[in-house]
C-alpha cells in the first residue's frame, strides 16, 4: 500500500545516513591516501563494512515505477561508496573477505538499479525529469560498480550506454 510504506518501514529513511557515511568513507579512504595514516583508512573501512554487513537492499513496494519509492536517489552515492572502497583496494588493514563482501554487497544493492533505470527509463513513465540527469547518475554507479567488482561486463555495459545510448 503506497499510502503507508513510510510508517510501515520507519527506518526507511537510510538515504540521509547513506550520504554521510558514503562522504565520509570517500573523505578517509582519500585523506588515508595522502596521508599514509592508518586511522584513517581503518575508520573508512569500518564504515564500508558496516554497510555491507548491516544493509540487506532497498525497500520496493509494488506501485512504484520498478518497484522502489526514490530509488534513484541513493545511486548517488554508489560512486563514492565504490571510489572509498576503490583507494582502499589492498590496504593490508581490509581482509580480502571483507573486501569480496563489500563487492558482493555493491553489485546486489546498486547494479540491479542502475542497471534497471538505464535499461527502462523510470519504467517508461514519459516524466522526463527521469529521463535527464538521471541517466548520468546510473551510468555513473553502474560503472563505478563494475569497476569495483572487476567485471568487464558491467563495464563495458556501462561504456557501450555512454556511446550509443541516448534519451529518447
Amino acid at each position: 500500500d503506497q499510502a503507508n510504506w513510510a510508517e510501515t518501514y520507519a527506518d526507511y529513511g537510510n538515504f540521509s545516513h547513506a550520504a554521510k557515511d558514503a562522504q565520509l568513507a570517500y573523505q578517509l579512504a582519500l585523506r588515508y591516501q595522502l596521508s599514509g595514516e592508518t586511522p584513517y583508512a581503518d575508520a573508512a573501512v569500518g564504515v564500508l563494512n558496516a554497510w555491507a554487513a548491516n544493509c540487506t537492499g532497498l525497500l520496493r513496494l509494488s506501485g512504484y515505477a520498478n518497484n522502489i519509492p526514490n530509488e534513484y536517489l541513493i545511486l548517488i552515492q554508489a560512486h563514492q561508496l565504490a571510489n572509498a572502497a576503490e583507494l582502499l583496494r589492498g590496504y593490508s588493514g581490509w581482509t580480502a573477505a571483507d573486501f569480496t563482501t563489500f563487492q558482493s554487497w555493491m553489485r546486489t544493492t546498486f547494479y540491479d538499479v542502475a542497471h534497471l533505470f538505464l535499461s527502462n527509463h523510470h519504467a517508461h513513465t514519459g516524466d522526463m525529469t527521469f529521463w535527464l540527469s538521471w541517466d548520468l547518475t546510473a551510468l555513473t554507479a553502474e560503472l563505478s560498480v563494475g569497476i569495483l567488482c572487476d567485471d568487464t561486463a558491467i563495464v563495458s555495459e556501462a561504456i557501450d550506454y555512454f556511446k550509443t545510448s541516448s534519451s529518447e
